[in-house]
């Protein structure tokens, strides 16, 4: 039987989210696995997942937790913090079940942030989480969802992701996925490489945590 999971960097930023933004009185976190760490800072939290192992364990540790999908979760009374961590999900399959003003933490990892960005009748972006070098909430929101246009821009923005990309790019020319660097510039690589991927150019800037408030 597998345990549960606690992240400290996590809940360092639920605590930021808790004093210096607002501390939930009910909190939903689908598509969890075994990650229990909400409740380490927050005192009602629901847990659903469709992975009846991982519900097990967090059922074990007493924690209130259900096997079932979030489109047939039917709470009694609205949510007012939604977690969306990596979710398997859109979205929308949870944000149905979040109060008006209530608020959602989410990741980036399968575009979850972008698409609520992209939604602004329903939802605003109200900040942001960073992990390191310390744990900072900050409500500064210059250069997010803003793609670079070009390669000066990749290297001015995000250095340490444009040398790593530029490895990535010359492995996909080599393998001819994209055009190669003697046909193309490394913008154009780039753009092909996002085409292929379905994905945007990369931001300018991006965080480990973006928080909205529902509409």
């Amino acid at each position: 039987m597998e345990k549960i999971t606690l992240y400290p960097e996590l809940e360092q930023a639920y605590k930021l989210f808790r004093t210096q933004v607002h501390n939930p009185k009910s909190v939903l976190y689908p598509c969890c696995a075994t990650d229990a760490t909400p409740s380490k800072v927050f005192d009602n939290v629901t847990y659903i997942d469709l992975d009846k192992e991982f519900i097990t364990t967090l059922q074990q540790a007493k924690l209130n937790a259900y096997y079932q999908d979030i489109r047939s979760y039917h709470p009694t009374q609205p949510h007012d913090l939604l977690i969306l961590l990596n979710p398997a999900i859109p979205p929308e399959w949870a944000t149905q079940h979040l109060q008006t003003d209530g608020y959602i933490i989410a990741n980036n990892w399968h575009e979850t942030a972008t698409t609520l960005h992209y939604n602004p009748k329903f939802f605003d972006l109200y900040g942001t989480i960073n992990y390191k070098p310390t744990p900072t909430l900050s409500t500064d929101l210059t250069n997010l969802f803003h793609p670079i246009k070009d390669e000066q821009e990749f290297q001015q923005y995000r250095p340490k992701e444009y040398e790593f990309m530029k490895k990535v790019i010359s492995n996909f020319a080599s393998q001819r996925t994209i055009p190669s660097s003697e046909n193309a510039s490394f913008t154009e690589q780039l753009q092909a490489f996002c085409q292929a991927m379905d994905k945007e150019m990369p931001y300018r800037r991006v965080c480990d945590l973006y928080i909205f408030k529902k509409k």
